[in-house]
């Protein structure tokens, strides 16, 4: 799986085995993910999720993405 980001076109992959995910998850064997909610700099309407422990990656819905499905980072 790729998911790449929008706002800083930075990409993360995530395997099927826990060490492959380690960029998506904190450094504990916890699922659990903390994510902050940012409004976009120049668009208002337009929000990023953005990961506490990398704030260098982000999510943002489809609608405001290159992306036609599914969430991106």
């Amino acid at each position: 799986m790729r998911i790449e980001s929008y706002a800083n076109q930075r990409c993360l992959t995530a395997g099927a085995n826990p060490p492959d995910t380690v960029t998506l998850q904190e450094r504990t064997d916890n699922l659990n993910q903390h994510w902050r909610l940012v409004a976009h700099a120049e668009r208002g309407n337009d929000f990023y999720l953005v990961s506490v422990v990398h704030p260098r990656y982000t999510l943002a819905s489809p609608t405001t993405s290159k992306a036609t499905t599914g969430w991106w980072a």
